[in-house]
C-alpha cells in the first residue's frame, strides 16, 4: 500500500472517530436538556467524550507522521 493510501486512511478514520465521539457528547447534552443534573455532571459527561475526540484525532495526526516519516518501513527490517 502507498503512503498516500495509508495517510488517507489515518486521516479517514480519525476524522470518524472523533465525529462519532462529538456526536455522543451532542447526545448527552441533549438528554441532559430534559433531565436537568448539576452542571458538573453535564461538563464530566460531555467533556469526556469531547476529550475522547481529541485524543484520537492527535493520534491521527501522529500515525500520519509515522507514515510520512518512513517509521512503519523501518520496523519491518526487524
Amino acid at each position: 500500500m502507498n503512503k498516500r493510501k495509508k495517510k488517507l486512511d489515518a486521516m479517514l478514520w480519525a476524522a470518524v472517530f472523533g465525529l462519532l465521539f462529538l456526536t455522543f457528547a451532542g447526545a448527552a447534552l441533549w438528554i441532559f436538556t430534559e433531565v436537568k443534573p448539576s452542571l458538573l455532571v453535564i461538563l464530566l459527561y460531555a467533556g469526556i467524550y469531547v476529550v475522547m475526540a481529541a485524543c484520537v484525532v492527535a493520534a491521527g495526526v501522529q500515525r500520519v507522521k509515522e507514515i510520512e516519516g518512513g517509521e512503519e518501513d523501518e520496523a519491518r527490517k526487524y
